[in-house]
């Protein structure tokens, strides 16, 4: 008889153990509607001052924009990309987040991160995509972070090895020409380029051809 009551206490022992471990197992969270507002990427020229456009944060029909945290910050006098990252927890610890890109760009120099549209011709048109621009030690003479634009990087979403790095030579009256460009995934060179800068109006633009097929690229 007591190996029987022995046997029946373990047997209950484990199905209680076992309700235990599946009970409360499942919940409803509300995550935290946040969108940012104006555009994801904004250009911004070198010394302005530079005004966030804000966001949005709602919790269950509630606002809790005030809980929202930035991190970075914009150099509005230095040449380049910035990123600001807004996030935020539910009141259950799960975060929600979102990046704005800032390009701080000198548009009579020709020097920064430019915000620019970039169109393959008989197919897409990218308005939003951005590419940084430098001075190289010679005279006249430009590195550029993509050549085609981010067509494929930012436009089709590949990813950084899909852009088209190179240099470009500017000449005195604006005129645009390729020195070199390779976008090193699918081994091919850029074969030809040419385009025009209007340093007072501050705006560029150039036909690039690359694997047979041509790009337009337009600061915006």
């Amino acid at each position: 008889m007591k190996k029987v009551f022995i046997f029946l206490f373990a047997g209950l022992s484990i199905f209680s153990s076992c309700k235990k471990e599946t009970e409360n197992n499942s919940f409803i969270t509300h995550y935290v509607d946040l969108q940012i507002k104006g555009d994801e990427i904004i250009s911004q020229k070198v010394g302005t001052a530079f005004t966030d456009p804000g966001f949005t944060a709602i919790e269950s029909g509630k606002d809790v924009s005030s809980n929202v945290k930035i991190d970075g910050q914009v150099d509005v006098n230095t040449c380049g990309t910035y990123y600001l990252t807004y996030k935020i927890a539910n009141a259950d610890g799960y975060e929600a987040k979102v990046t704005r890109t800032v390009c701080v760009n000198n548009p009579q120099t020709l020097e920064g991160a430019f915000v620019i549209t970039s169109s393959r011709k008989s197919s897409s048109s990218f308005p939003g995509n951005y590419i940084t621009i430098k001075k190289t030690d010679e005279e006249g003479v430009y590195s550029v972070s993509c050549l085609i634009g981010g067509w494929y990087s930012q436009g089709r979403n590949y990813g950084k090895e899909f852009e088209c790095p190179g240099h470009i030579k500017v000449a005195e009256d604006g005129t645009i020409s390729l020195i070199d460009g390779y976008l090193a995934y699918w081994d091919a060179e850029v074969t030809s380029l040419e385009g025009k800068f209007d340093k007072t109006a501050g705006t560029f633009s150039w036909t690039a051809v690359w694997n047979g097929f041509t790009f337009v690229i337009e600061n915006m």
